[in-house]
């Protein structure tokens, strides 16, 4: 078991980070405000959804002619970031102010094969969200059939890597 000074502990309801070495750094709420909390924000709200289409590559497929497993989750990020962008937020300038989200979890389910030229929908929708971290779940369809699902959950964290609070401006929409 590798040492790491610091542990990522999102809690029951990810509404607080914490450090497990010595006291946290982050005020404690009430499971009330933490469930409030994870209705709205300006960066988005349960149920909010992007859609984005694609046609599949060549350069994008294995040898069988099939899209390469690792490149859906190219697929989800760029939807992930255009609904971001839909909300008024560019994750570049999320960054350049310190701000970053890191997958902290991610499953995904192939149904069926996604094959070259295939004209590809994925949609991304927000399942929940907290002060320290955003639930999304992933959906590829191809003419109304689903071919994949999956979801990912992205935790807040500063530029040392350690897990933070998201800042007021993404919760106020001053960002």
């Amino acid at each position: 078991m590798s040492k790491r000074p610091w542990r990522c502990n999102l809690g029951r309801f990810g509404g607080r980070a914490s450090i497990r070495k010595g006291a946290s750094k982050y005020p404690r709420s009430s499971g009330r405000e933490q469930l409030a909390s994870m209705r709205k924000s300006a960066i988005g709200q349960v149920g909010d959804r992007c859609s984005i289409e694609f046609r599949v590559r060549y350069a994008e497929c294995d040898a069988m002619g099939y899209l390469h497993h690792a490149r859906y989750w190219e697929y989800f990020e760029t939807a992930r970031t255009e609904l971001l962008r839909e909300r008024g937020f560019r994750y570049r300038d999320l960054e350049t102010k310190g701000i970053f989200f890191v997958v902290y979890k991610a499953a995904c389910r192939y149904i069926h094969p996604v094959r070259y030229d295939d004209l590809v929908a994925v949609t991304v929708k927000v399942d929940r969200i907290t002060h320290t971290r955003v639930d999304h779940s992933y959906e590829v369809t191809r003419d109304g059939e689903r071919l994949c699902e999956a979801s990912s959950t992205l935790a807040c964290v500063g530029p040392d890597g350690r897990p933070r609070l998201m800042p007021e401006a993404l919760w106020s929409g001053a960002g």
